[in-house]
């Protein structure tokens, strides 16, 4: 379990790391993990904590990914008092969310967006997944359970943790990335995508989940030319419906989650 305590984790970076300097959170911070930047001798790096068993296979993962030219950092792993952490270099460029919040793009440059995203998916798919077939963290439904082990219940763990495996699962699973949202998304001022974040979220799980997770925010109207345009690329046929209705069924969710959160915040305090 991870601590809570940010002087905590900015001890460890002193004592671990002593050159570093302006130890600070990333504009936008990590929904799971304690993620935060320094500066070092060998320029600006990102310090992310993890559990230690989802940090080494991360390592892994990215070792694999940027060899095989994937747009994703190459990691080192550091431990320092049973606290574990990635590091690597930092990317100054802004995520994709960033963008759209501050309406920098329109809607041709944001369909770019996606399918460039999509293409890096697609080539992960590509990729045998060798180097890490002794981790038992293989699945994306087992590293689920193990990264959410850090901030939920251990019996909501368990209930998600059923769902993921039942969407994620299936005959022919491939290495894709399963949370390619828009704060996991860099790219340029231009709209060109630089880097590709969260590797806890890379593992082995079916390509019309992994779609259906890439496409859950997409703010256009396409979804359907989006998913056309990965099978072109890939050659595999998706489960348009089940993406389609997975899509719905996330944003009723999210829609009724954040009424649930209105009414909660502005109700009188007892």
């Amino acid at each position: 379990m991870l601590n809570n305590n940010e002087k905590f984790y900015y001890d460890i970076i002193v004592n671990s790391c002593p050159q570093a300097t302006n130890i600070r959170h990333p504009d936008i911070k990590g929904a799971v993990c304690p993620v935060f930047l320094a500066d070092t001798r060998e320029g600006t790096k990102v310090f992310r904590f993890n559990e230690a068993s989802v940090a080494f296979r991360n390592r892994s993962i990215g070792n694999l990914l940027v060899d095989n030219g994937i747009l994703t950092p190459a990691i080192t792993t550091h431990g320092y008092r049973s606290t574990w952490y990635e590091k690597y270099n930092y990317c100054p460029d802004k995520t994709l969310y960033e963008h759209l919040t501050a309406k920098e793009f329109d809607d041709k440059q944001i369909e770019s967006v996606y399918k460039q995203a999509l293409t890096q998916m697609a080539e992960m798919a590509k990729v045998k997944p060798i180097s890490f077939s002794h981790n038992n963290l293989m699945n994306y439904q087992e590293v689920f359970v193990a990264s959410m082990k850090q901030r939920l219940h251990p019996a909501l763990v368990e209930f998600y943790g059923y769902f993921v495996r039942v969407l994620a699962g299936g005959d022919a699973p491939k290495l894709v990335h399963n949370d390619l949202n828009q704060k996991n998304i860099l790219t340029t001022e231009d709209g060109t995508l630089t880097r590709i974040l969260d590797l806890d979220a890379v593992a082995l799980a079916n390509e019309s989940f992994a779609v259906m997770m890439a496409l859950r925010y997409y703010p256009l109207n396409n979804h359907h030319e989006m998913i056309e345009f990965y099978q072109d690329i890939t050659g595999h046929k998706l489960n348009e419906k089940a993406i389609m209705l997975g899509i719905q069924f996330l944003n009723t969710i999210r829609s009724t989650r954040h009424r649930f959160d209105r009414l909660f915040l502005h109700s009188p305090q007892r």
